[in-house]
């Protein structure tokens, strides 16, 4: 016999909100944990929507020292 349950955590927040909040916290982050030239440069990020579909397109710039 198996028993199955089912957790549910309700939000606050859209999904639309979710995905930007999510993107903050990412690049907020990447900028805390860099330092001495090193770290993650952020040239672009905007939402995209065309023939190919929709989404989000980033263009970044990884800094590292060896």
């Amino acid at each position: 016999m198996v028993i199955v349950k089912e957790y549910r955590i309700t939000n606050n927040l859209t999904v639309d909100e979710y995905h930007i909040a999510q993107l903050y916290s990412v690049a907020k982050l990447s900028l805390n944990i860099s330092g001495d030239g090193e770290g993650v440069e952020i040239v672009k990020n905007e939402p995209y929507d065309n023939e190919h579909g929709k989404g989000q397109y980033t263009y970044k710039i990884y800094h590292f020292q060896s």
